[in-house]
């Protein structure tokens, strides 16, 4: 949080605007926060209209307010106060199109609704257009039910989908309107979706079209281009976690040439390195890769060329060919581009700041409880070890020349199944080993906190039916949230765990469960196994460390000694921290990145 010149943070009677020493505008805040605006054209413009009288202080030049620039006008339809950070965000939402990347469990499906009702009390739209996972259904469901007080809500999804949006059709709409449909849904119901009077659309988990290529964002921009005058904004906590060349579609989808860029090969080639690999293959089926450019090659070549190998090469622009082609000679097997380091970091960190509003979650909530994560070791039985070595010695070769990745019947999935206690056969049906070291391990901690609420996280369906079958049999009440449940039960499966007499513990698949929800109830979460995507692991641990929460939060991994998986938490782990500098980066506090 920025703190005036004698490093006190300031809680003024009345909002003023300072520009520090160094020249960052900030706004401190009658509830003690002091909240930053950058020094962009929607920074100025807001200190602009919002601020007069200048004069000098000791800490730079002071904006006495004309009036309060924390309080929108008064929206009738919202009955929930707006922090003084999301009435910034909705003021940034009210100049135009733009990207929320914000924590999770700060109010970023609020904020959304705050601006929605001020845009239908202005008679600038009543129809809102969301596209979310279908986990976060429930999550917009509970959210516009909670600060609204008319609504209606069309969940365009599934089976229903378009006899719900002919219904939606059928009668004057004239109440403000929520759609839900998910990402998968768009393209089926694009063209039924333009003959809805859209004023808004909120891209929520806007990670999910980071990808230029896949299908799911080219159907996004699908949508947007055949509505015209229609607001466009990003939600997410985590835009961009593996490279920050996932920001180039959620900034074009806010309209085109919102990226600085005309193409996503500028934009790479901006901010990216990018080098061609060869992926090649040797006699005795050993898989490397290396740099496809002559030089390379010629020197690698010489290097491992086997004795009387025909092997040679043919230099075609960065592509090579070996001929003749005999089973025992070197092959090419493909090429790949590769991003080996990242550029200009600073320009897309303006670019950003031009784009979002963003905020950190300890400086908007300085009073949310401290989050501490604790690693339980365990051994794996005897049963386990034995098959995770046989593993190892079978496929070594396998494991040491392929990339490190849990796709289906890869030895690296194998030994991750193994570590949790089962093994995916030929038949594609899970066999369990008799003894379950983690499991016993859950056992003792549900026996620690007693009657406290836990959420357990398992990245995978078999290792969810077996804890819950353990539970069970240990006479403890759980209940399951993976994607297996449909999107209209999920709510009942949530209100049951926070239920104070529902059942103590939540088993999700963080892909599902990490998206959107809000487990406040609980503070304390296990994760029983991990998965390496950084952006999966944010996002549910953060669904109990959040607004709401009064209690500190304990998160512990359960991880088995010897085995990969200290490896597959290290990944995430290191990574989330990568996506906390990238979101640091962005934030418009003042702070160094």
């Amino acid at each position: 949080m920025i703190s005036n010149s004698t490093g006190v943070a300031v809680n003024a009677k009345n909002p003023i605007l300072k520009l520090t020493p160094t020249g960052q505008p900030i706004v401190e805040c009658p509830d003690g926060l002091t909240i930053a605006l950058p020094d962009v054209p929607w920074g100025r413009w807001y200190a602009r209209t919002h601020f007069s009288h200048m004069s000098g202080t000791p800490e730079g030049l002071t904006w006495y307010a004309k009036h309060d620039p924390l309080k929108l006008e008064h929206i009738s339809l919202l009955r929930s106060t707006l922090r003084s950070y999301q009435v910034l965000a909705v003021n940034r939402m009210i100049m135009g199109n733009c990207c929320l990347f914000l924590p999770m469990g700060v109010g970023k499906s609020f904020i959304s609704i705050a601006f929605a009702m001020w845009m239908f009390q202005r008679g600038l739209g009543n129809v809102f257009l969301v596209v979310c996972p279908p986990s976060v259904f429930v999550t917009w469901e509970d959210e516009i039910e909670l600060h609204t007080t008319d609504y209606n809500i069309c969940v365009a999804h599934g089976a229903k989908k378009e006899k719900a949006l002919a219904a939606l059709r059928a009668h004057p709409i004239t109440k403000p309107t929520f759609v839900l449909t998910s990402y998968e849904t768009l393209e089926h119901i694009r063209e039924k979706l333009q003959s809805l009077p859209i004023c808004s659309v909120f891209f929520d988990e806007s990670s999910k079209i980071k990808n230029i290529e896949a299908q799911r964002t080219q159907s996004a921009h699908k949508l947007i281009n055949s509505l015209n005058n229609t607001r466009r904004f990003c939600l997410s906590g985590t835009p961009s976690t593996k490279t920050p060349l996932g920001l180039f579609s959620q900034y074009e989808i806010l309209g085109k040439g919102f990226s600085g860029h005309p193409s996503f090969l500028s934009f790479e080639n901006r901010y990216a390195v990018t080098k061609t690999f060869a992926t090649v293959r040797l006699p005795h089926g050993k898989i490397t890769s290396l740099e496809a450019d002559a030089d390379s090659m010629n020197y690698w070549l010489s290097e491992h060329r086997p004795p009387n190998s025909s092997a040679s090469y043919l230099s075609l622009g960065y592509k090579f060919e070996f001929k003749p082609t005999k089973p025992h000679d070197i092959r090419v097997l493909n090429y790949h581009k590769r991003n080996v380091k990242f550029v200009n970091q600073d320009e897309l960190h303006a670019t950003t700041q031009r784009m979002a509003y963003t905020v950190e979650k300890t400086d908007v909530l300085p009073d949310l409880p401290a989050k501490t994560r604790v690693r339980r070791s365990i051994e794996l039985s005897d049963e386990q070890r034995k098959a995770y070595n046989d593993i190892l010695n079978t496929c070594r070769t396998e494991l040491e020349n392929t990339t490190f990745s849990f796709e289906s019947n890869s030895p690296y999935a194998k030994l991750h199944q193994i570590a949790n206690g089962y093994l995916i056969g030929a038949d594609h049906v899970p066999v369990f080993f008799k003894t379950q070291p983690k499991l016993h391990e859950l056992r003792q901690i549900i026996e620690e906190a007693g009657d406290q609420k836990i959420v357990c996280w398992a990245p995978f369906r078999p290792l969810i039916a077996n804890t819950a079958a353990f539970l069970k049999s240990e006479g403890i009440s759980c209940v399951e949230l993976h994607g297996g449940i449909s999107p209209d039960k999920r709510r009942d499966v949530v209100h049951e765990f926070q239920n104070p007499g529902g059942a103590q513990i939540l088993l999700a698949n963080p892909a599902v469960g990490g998206l959107g929800l809000n487990l406040v109830s609980s503070c304390l979460e296990v994760f029983i196994a991990n998965w390496f995507s950084p952006d999966v692991r944010i996002q549910a641990e953060d669904r109990l460390w959040r607004s709401g929460q009064t209690k500190p939060v304990t998160v512990v991994d359960l991880v088995t000694k010897g085995t990969l998986e200290a490896r597959v938490l290290r990944i995430a782990l290191n990574e989330v921290k990568a996506e906390q500098r990238l979101i640091a980066m962005s934030v418009l506090m003042g702070k160094e990145a």
